[in-house]
């Protein structure tokens, strides 16, 4: 019997890098990203009156939504609570969303498969716009951005790999449980200043609101899909899951 020789004269195969199957592996949370960069560059071009439209109608005014406010989007009020996770308000806005995305989603949509992720990623954006509209009820300051749903994706990889090291600032390095404590307590505060007494929004523009209710979604409704999948209370660091792809 003739053994098969590889053909010395054949190109050799190149191997598939780690950054190219952690791609592919991920199809979900790059469609996302990729959805709204196409968004964000849509909106840059259009005219400053048609864009000034799209966000008033577009964007989550909690007063609108609470019959606060006599504006109402042409849209309806309610829809805006999952139209303004696609809006952004300027390049470094979406920059910093989309990083953060890209660093954390793809752990979670291993984990979780590609349909069960997209339903989870948009449902935390709609809640997390349900709370801010809780938190401050009169505001009538446009809140846009996909930061709700992405703190329910932080919330749920905190949940699957809570000692994964991070660095808060880039510097100070801790657990991924310390840090969402830190955060937790941090937006709490936030949420109790006399700045939210009233309704009414932090100068800094943050929707503090809807990135405390994301993160609880997240860590909470992992932790409650955990007790019913197995493979989500499988205790795995991020490296078993890069061994895997």
């Amino acid at each position: 019997m003739l053994e098969a020789r590889p053909d010395p004269f054949s190109p050799p195969k190149r191997a598939e890098s780690l950054f190219i199957k952690f791609i592919k592996a991920s199809p979900v949370t790059m469609a996302i990203i990729l959805l709204n960069l196409l968004v964000y560059l849509v909106f840059v071009q259009a005219s400053s009156s048609l864009r000034g439209f799209s966000y008033e109608n577009l964007a989550l005014i909690p007063a609108a939504v609470t019959g606060l406010s006599l504006f109402r989007p042409q849209v309806g009020s309610f829809t805006t609570i999952f139209t303004h996770m696609f809006l952004h308000g300027n390049l470094l806005h979406i920059f910093i969303n989309m990083f953060v995305l890209f660093q954390f989603g793809p752990f979670v949509e291993m984990r979780l498969g590609k349909l069960r992720y997209l339903a989870f990623y948009l449902l935390g954006g709609v809640l997390a716009g349900l709370i801010q509209v809780v938190v401050t009820p009169a505001s009538p300051v446009p809140a846009v951005g996909a930061s709700g749903a992405i703190a329910a994706v932080i919330g749920a990889f905190i949940y699957l790999y809570p000692h994964s090291r991070l660095y808060l600032f880039f510097l100070i390095p801790m657990s991924s449980f310390t840090l969402a404590i830190i955060f937790t307590l941090f937006t709490l505060a936030l949420i109790g200043s006399p700045f939210y007494l009233g309704g009414v929004e932090l100068s800094l523009g943050l929707a503090n609101g809807a990135h405390l209710g994301g993160f609880a979604f997240g860590y909470i409704g992992f932790f409650a899909l955990g007790l019913r999948m197995k493979k989500l209370a499988e205790p795995l660091t991020l490296e078993d899951v890069l061994r895997r792809l």
